[in-house]
């Protein structure tokens, strides 16, 4: 199982060319853990941060969820997306 698949900020200043960033980690990350077979779950923090428990916590911003406040679906969403669909069978 993977837990917590997140990435975080310190600065608060993941703008759209880090999360490219970000969404590559993210995938190229997944696509490593499910070659091995024992990967049988992937968590991630929420799914959108309109319900994120991070916007009621001091400091910067936090966006780690895969969709926006809106709903709209990250980079870091479709990078996963297709470390998932190119696993292997069974994985």
């Amino acid at each position: 199982m993977i837990s917590e698949l997140d990435v975080y900020d310190p600065e608060g200043k993941l703008q759209a060319g880090l999360r490219r960033t970000v969404a590559d980690l993210y995938g190229r990350f997944l696509a490593t853990a499910l070659d091995e077979r024992a990967v049988n779950a992937v968590v991630v923090w929420g799914l959108s941060d309109r319900y994120s428990w991070l916007k009621e916590r001091k400091g910067p911003p936090q966006r780690p969820p895969l969709f926006d406040e809106h709903f709209r679906p990250r980079p870091a969403f479709y990078a996963i997306l297709r470390a998932l669909r190119r696993a292997p069978p069974g994985a």
